[in-house]
């Protein structure tokens, strides 16, 4: 196949969907000035996606067919989606403000994304979430999920101060949220309501239908 392979979009606001990278092509798309809605359903190969200015849209659906690394570079104001719904089996993965690895066999990072938006499939998932600088949604699927926020998670020991953007997870009734921060050292004064946590990290914790929060 080609290598490299470059697709430049135009001005105006355009919309590009790519249904895969060839394997042994790696392939970049540069969008243009205008608001654009980029759509990718799986990778071969790698891919980068540049998004120039504006206001973009970037959505990267059926993660477990991303087999080559993808790597997104935004404008500051883009919105990323990152769906996994159409997964059927168990799966776990990790989340930071930087990449998401686990759900798909390769990683996916992103730079410059104001709204990051995960879906989760229909089994029974375990998902890290270590730290967060755009503003983040997970949406659980119809399985029974465990979301463990925390600098060292899975694992215990770890801290919050790396949630810089609002964490809003949603639940399905049988999942739960747990929050890790007794690795820090400061004091903190914390506040927890029906469907927030504040104090614990720079930006809230939202949640709702939840079966439990540690």
């Amino acid at each position: 196949g080609l290598n490299p392979l470059t697709l430049s979009l135009g001005t105006g606001d355009d919309f590009a969907t790519l249904s895969s990278t060839a394997a042994g092509t790696s392939t970049t798309i540069n969008a243009g000035s205008g608001d654009d809605s980029i759509t990718v359903t799986s990778t071969d190969s790698s891919l980068a996606i540049n998004t120039g200015t504006g206001v973009n849209f970037v959505n990267l659906s059926n993660l477990p067919g991303f087999n080559g690394a993808v790597t997104i570079t935004g404008s500051g104001s883009d919105q990323l989606v990152l769906d996994e719904s159409a997964n059927h089996a168990n799966a776990t993965g990790s989340i930071s403000s930087t990449q998401l690895t686990g759900l798909s066999p390769a990683t996916i990072s992103y730079t410059g994304i104001s709204i990051l938006t995960l879906t989760l499939g229909s089994g029974s998932n375990a998902l890290s979430v270590q730290s967060s600088s755009a503003n983040t949604v997970l949406s659980s699927g119809t399985g029974t999920d465990d979301v463990t926020v925390g600098s060292a998670a899975p694992a215990d020991g770890g801290v919050m101060s790396g949630i810089n953007g609002t964490l809003s997870v949603l639940g399905n009734e049988s999942d739960t949220l747990t929050l890790d921060d007794s690795g820090s050292s400061t004091c903190k004064t914390s506040t927890v309501s029906a469907k927030r946590v504040t104090g614990l990290s720079p930006a809230p914790v939202n949640f709702t239908h939840l079966a439990s929060l540690t």
